[in-house]
């Protein structure tokens, strides 16, 4: 009787202790493998959000062989290209090599070149810059920047302007048009020099 007691003793003791020693590996294993908690500093993920709006509020498309095309005020086409136009999101066309016919007074054109030019879609305004010759029959007109509203016809210059008319010229430090570009006014420093011979068909008998 006696030692059947003492089995069942040892068999209840073992079961305790591989009991314990489950509980214990499982404690173990949950201490090991139990995630840990990230103390870095966090991604700024609102910086990169704003990153990527002010980059898509300043986007650019970049158009090769560009035409733009319109009337002035007169119902008269224009016509406007370029090797390339960048435009921006602000309605703004960024050109690059421009050529442009321009319509004057008799069916007469104005041909314009540029190195480059930017158009304003808003109020119509093209600004030219760097080698920039106006062509009008026996006409050129010389400057560094030059800005024509193509709505009204008028143009401005705060370069330096060149006017030559075959063996004459007028050099001045800035002009501006008026009346559909029928009256040029040349300020700041005014140099003429005259030929008569150039005009001797204009010259009354």
């Amino acid at each position: 009787m006696q030692l059947i007691l003492s089995h069942r003793y040892r068999i209840s003791s073992l079961k305790i202790i591989s009991s314990l020693g489950i509980i214990f590996i499982i404690i173990l294993l949950y201490i090991k493998f139990e995630p840990r908690k990230l103390t870095g500093t966090p991604l700024n993920i609102g910086y990169i959000t704003s990153n990527l709006e002010v980059l898509n509020k300043n986007y650019e498309i970049i158009l090769q062989n560009s035409i733009f095309q319109g009337v002035n005020k007169y119902l008269e086409p224009y016509e406007i290209t370029a090797n390339s136009a960048t435009k921006t999101s602000n309605n703004q066309y960024n050109l690059n090599k421009v050529n442009a016919k321009y319509p004057m007074t008799n069916k007469n054109y104005l041909s314009i070149v540029s190195t480059y030019g930017t158009i304003y879609d808003d109020n119509k305004l093209i600004e030219l810059s760097d080698n920039v010759q106006i062509f009008f029959a026996n006409l050129i007109l010389n400057s560094e920047n030059l800005e024509i509203n193509l709505i009204t016809k008028e143009a401005t210059s705060q370069s330096e302007v060149g006017l030559l008319y075959k063996s004459s010229k007028i050099t001045a430090d800035s002009f501006t048009s008026k009346d559909n570009s029928n009256i040029i006014i040349f300020s700041g420093h005014v140099m003429t020099k005259i030929n008569l011979l150039d005009f001797n068909n204009d010259l009354p008998q």
